[in-house]
């Protein structure tokens, strides 16, 4: 059988990342090399003499992994990359929200540069990003419906990053992704959102940021009215209408408080 080495390579997100190039070297500078499979699984057969092996990983976009472990010879000897300890760390990592402090799922973020990279985020708004090159990178997210935002730029090296290049870009606070909800007279983007306006609308708060939310005029793409909204219309439509696509530049002035989704 001789002696094995084997385990899982995964990410942050306990998902196994397939194409590592795995080298194991023992005392004696020998090396052994292996591909992970679809999975991230890896085994690789070493000599039977019983001393420690150090496991390496390699993958382009993530920084370089090593375990040292003691072999059993003529033995299965288990070495994982996995969370929370071990697992494999990309170029970038980070978290993506939006305005009001909840993750954003399925948000894209990208690394751009001489080449460029992009992922998505999980239901949590976590991210990994490998970027397989060396070159300086600016660091973007956007979605439909949000505010595409710019975090700066990396710089890496190589084809891995290294530690100190690696970095945690986290999309909340100033850097947030902002929801978009339609255009105000004023030029303030709030577009593209369908909008429900309440029955019940509080008096002192507004759908769109203004001094005067009772006299601002707000354009919507599209909009949907609780059967007692208390508004004034301007231009077209009425108080009264349940819904609409405001392709005609409908204007509606009044409280628009706390509208939603």
């Amino acid at each position: 059988m001789g002696t094995i080495i084997y385990g899982d390579i995964q990410d942050r997100f306990g998902s196994g990342v397939s194409n590592c190039h795995v080298t194991a070297e023992d005392e004696v500078t020998h090396i052994e090399y292996y591909d992970t499979d679809a999975d991230g699984e890896y085994s690789v057969v070493v000599g039977n003499e019983s001393h420690n092996y150090t496991v390496s990983v390699w993958h382009s976009g993530y920084v370089v992994r090593s375990r040292t472990i003691a072999v059993t010879p003529n033995d299965f000897n288990q070495c994982d990359f996995i969370p929370p300890s071990y697992n494999l760390v990309a170029s970038v990592e980070g978290t993506v929200e939006d305005n009001y402090g909840n993750p954003v799922e399925n948000a894209f973020v990208w690394g751009e540069g001489t080449n460029w990279y992009g992922c998505k985020t999980n239901a949590n708004g976590e991210y990994a990003l490998p970027l397989h090159t060396g070159g300086t990178y600016d660091i973007k997210a956007c979605k439909t419906n949000f505010n595409e935002r710019s975090y700066g730029s990396i710089t890496q090296s190589g084809y891995h990053p290294t530690t100190d290049e690696q970095t945690t870009k986290n999309f909340t606070g100033t850097y947030c992704l902002e929801r978009i909800l339609g255009t105000d007279d004023l030029g303030f983007v709030v577009y593209g959102r369908s909008v429900v306006i309440p029955d019940d609308l509080p008096t002192t708060s507004s759908l769109i940021a203004a001094d005067d939310p009772a006299t601002t005029t707000v354009k919507l793409k599209t909009w949907k009215f609780g059967s007692g909204a208390a508004l004034t219309t301007t231009s077209s439509g009425t108080s009264d209408s349940s819904e609409g696509d405001g392709s005609g530049g409908t204007n509606y002035k009044g409280d628009c408080g706390d509208c939603g989704e």
